[in-house]
């Protein structure tokens, strides 16, 4: 190899290209292939001097550093021995020789998994010979390669089996895979490694990307994965119910996943994948398992049957569009569920009264089914809030005073409920869920106010803190305006307690004034927070008529002189009676012991002297007679006993009696009918609501100033929605009222703009 006279700057002997390259491959190329092709696995490195292979070679640390120093000293050498570029070459080739020496036979004739077997080993052997060639030549990579922008030598080795193996083999390869991932998905038994490894190839040929995997493999893949999924779909709609066919999916999900895992390319494959297999089991065929007769969703929900719902949604929630018509299922199934419970409560009065708690028994169900099946969705939550509010607010039956009423019975001490006071708020929780379903809110706020007052001044609340519990929850739906009034309402009677307090401290300080020779305690109701009392001017007893001087001295101490109206058939009374069998105590109201008291000076009266007397109106005096009279204590006495007129005499009944000492008189002149409670609702309603719009208008007008008509429409519905739905026509009329009152004008060039006016 020698030239006497030539040598290198570096000391070295030069070294021609044939001389050179002759050692190269002599000892390092057709070393390395015999190994390979011998089974051997590579060359020495690390820490051994030697590395044995299969076929009883040796490739030693020393052998490898020759042939890297011999490489390196024919890239270095000046030019014209310089042959970088000539080993580039010579690498090329000698990898495509062993290719088309080797791989190329190896694979002529094979079909199937001996196929893809030995597709495999090729690649692998390739692997490995284009490994060590490049750690021969590596000076070529760090700067050849970088200087001359030539592509790397192990691309230059990819792409030498794609062009030599690659390509001419990747039609039976690909058709061995398909087969071989269908005898898999048929249960049969394969070698996932080896689908794992031949799949593998077509990542590495894309250098980089994915683009040959997709268009040589995944396409096939995908498009005969649609054709299998087809086939099996097909079979289990024949075979199968809804919920056996919704199993098999599942399950071929999560095979499917799990090839995913063990053999594809996951990242790139996975979303086209489900997208395959939910078209093919689940989207096309969607209507007909959606309205199957035998085991759709209809029966679904029927039988309740949670399991199957929740897979369901699972499987179907990864397309939302599929979502909206099992929410519609959902929605007529629950609205045919309540009108037939509706139908019932008007059919049969028994029915009415238990229609709330069967109401709230639906909503529990159904809320339940939502949150553990349908996660929540939005879509469920808003068909579930649509099909509730369709249910609560038919104008056939009176919702609104039906949940006031079973509210009522559930914060009464004397309804007869047997539940403790945690259950009971839960019970109240659940009704105020049905409460925000209610379009007219405030219609309900008038039902259940009349009731909170009942209880409240009959005492007949189970407690204080439960209602402030209800209210706390009405604020949380709908906010402080809606309980403003029931929490004026609870600070009335809070303030009862203080004023029997200090109306006994007042007595005690002026020794100008006597204390009452009676127990007594006023409760004072602020007008506006309570529902609308007609009060009564009447001529007290001089025995009622001391208390409330004495109260008037000390409320007055106390405010600015306050207007006082007595509502007296509210008061309640405890008069006991000497009658000549022994002595009762009477409950009864203000007015009816009014009433009594005039018989302590006379015997006998006429109904004409009784009403000029107390000072009632002859027909407040017909009712409190009747109660008397006629009620279960007939504690007077009437002259004739039939008919009524104003000539008639009255006595008190000495000789009454009853087995129990203490007798509450019923009164009659609180009862009203269903018709004129409902008739005296609407109209309270209906001042509130033109108070409230009222209100709003003006806010909004001394916010904004200036305002066009339909942005003053819009945002005064937009803020009473969550009270109730006004009426335009409602709002227009308040609106020129405002302008009639000099609140607003219109704008001089504009009808359409209004002003306000401060």
């Amino acid at each position: 190899f020698k030239q006497k006279g030539d040598m290198a700057d570096d000391d070295h002997e030069l070294v021609l290209l044939e001389d050179g390259w002759r050692r190269v491959y002599r000892d390092g190329i057709l070393k390395l292939q015999r190994i390979i092709l011998g089974g051997g696995t590579g060359v020495s490195s690390g820490g051994n001097d030697e590395a044995k292979t299969g076929g009883g070679n040796e490739f030693t640390n020393s052998e490898y550093s020759e042939l890297y120093t011999l490489i390196y000293q024919m890239c270095i050498q000046k030019k014209p021995h310089c042959y970088t570029a000539e080993l580039y070459d010579r690498f090329s080739s000698t990898v495509s020789d062993f290719l088309k020496q080797n791989a190329v036979p190896a694979l002529r004739d094979k079909h199937g998994s001996f196929l893809l077997a030995e597709f495999v080993r090729q690649w692998q052997n390739h692997v490995l010979h284009a490994k060590w060639l490049c750690n021969f030549f590596r000076y070529l990579n760090r700067f050849h390669v970088k200087r001359y922008n030539k592509t790397r030598l192990e691309n230059v080795a990819t792409l030498a089996f794609r062009q030599i193996v690659f390509d001419t083999s990747v039609v039976n390869v690909t058709a061995a895979l398909l087969d071989q991932i269908e005898c898999d998905r048929d249960g049969e038994s394969v070698d996932r490694t080896m689908l794992r490894d031949a799949i593998q190839v077509y990542v590495e040929m894309g250098i980089g990307n994915t683009v040959v995997y997709v268009d040589k493999f995944e396409t096939h893949f995908l498009s005969a994965t649609q054709q299998y999924y087809r086939r099996e779909c097909g079979r289990w709609l024949s075979s199968f119910t809804v919920p056996q066919h919704l199993i098999q999916a599942q399950d071929r999900q999560e095979q499917e996943r799990l090839r995913l895992r063990e053999y594809l390319h996951e990242k790139c494959t996975e979303a086209k994948l489900m997208r395959v297999l939910f078209t093919s089991l689940l989207g096309e065929p969607q209507r007909q398992l959606f309205e199957s007769p035998t085991s759709g969703i209809r029966v679904m929900l029927e039988e309740h049957s949670l399991s199957d719902l929740s897979r369901l949604f699972a499987l179907y929630s990864y397309e939302a569009e599929s979502l909206p018509p099992i929410a519609d299922v959902l929605k007529s199934h629950v609205a045919k569920v309540g009108s037939e419970m509706i139908d019932k409560a008007q059919s049969d009065e028994k029915e009415s009264q238990v229609y709330i708690e069967e109401l709230i028994k639906l909503h529990d169900k159904y809320s339940t089914m939502t949150r553990q099946c349908f996660k929540n969705h939005t879509v469920f939550n808003r068909a579930l809030t649509d099909v509730f509010q369709q249910l609560v607010n038919r104008s056939s039956i009176d919702t609104s005073d039906l949940l006031s009423v079973y509210m009522d019975r559930m914060l009464s001490q004397s309804a007869g409920v047997r539940l403790d006071e945690k259950a009971r708020q839960g019970v109240l929780a659940k009704c105020v869920s049905i409460f925000a379903y209610m379009f007219s809110k405030d219609v309900f706020n008038t039902h259940y106010r009349k009731r909170l007052a009942k209880r409240l001044l009959l005492q007949k609340s189970v407690s204080d803190d439960l209602e402030k519990f209800v209210i706390m929850q009405f604020k949380v739906r709908v906010g402080h305006q809606f309980t403003s009034k029931v929490e004026g309402m609870m600070n009335d009677m809070r303030l009862a307690s203080e004023h029997s307090r200090g109306l006994r401290q007042y007595a005690r300080n002026h020794s100008d004034v006597s204390e009452s020779p009676y127990e007594f305690s006023v409760q004072v109701l602020t007008t506006g927070y309570w529902p609308p009392y007609g009060s009564e001017e009447i001529k007290m007893s001089p025995v009622f008529e001391a208390g409330v001087q004495l109260f008037r001295r000390y409320y007055d101490s106390i405010t600015n002189h306050r207007v006082l109206k007595y509502i007296h058939h509210l008061g309640v009374v405890t008069l006991t009676g000497g009658f000549e069998r022994k002595k009762l105590d009477l409950v009864l109201s203000t007015l009816h012991a009014n009433l009594l008291l005039v018989f302590n000076d006379v015997d006998e009266l006429t109904i004409d002297e009784l009403t000029q007397r107390t000072g009632m109106t002859p027909e407040s005096v017909k009712k409190v007679l009747r109660a008397l009279v006629s009620g279960r204590a007939k504690v007077l006495l009437k002259t004739p006993a039939q008919g009524y007129n104003t000539s008639h005499k009255i006595r008190v009944n000495w000789s009454y009696t009853n087995s129990m000492r203490r007798v509450r008189i019923s009164n009659v002149t609180t009862r009203s009918s269903k018709a004129a409670d409902r008739k005296a609702a609407q109209h309270a309603v209906i001042e509130d609501r033109k108070h409230v719009i009222e209100s709003r208008i003006v806010r909004i007008m001394k916010t904004r100033k200036t305002l066009k008509h339909a942005q003053l429409m819009s945002e005064v519905s937009q803020q009473l929605m969550s009270l109730f739905r006004p009426q335009p026509k409602q709002i227009k009329q308040i609106i020129e009222d405002l302008i009639s009152r000099d609140y607003l004008e219109r704008d001089e060039n504009d009808n359409d703009v209004f002003h306000y006016l401060a």
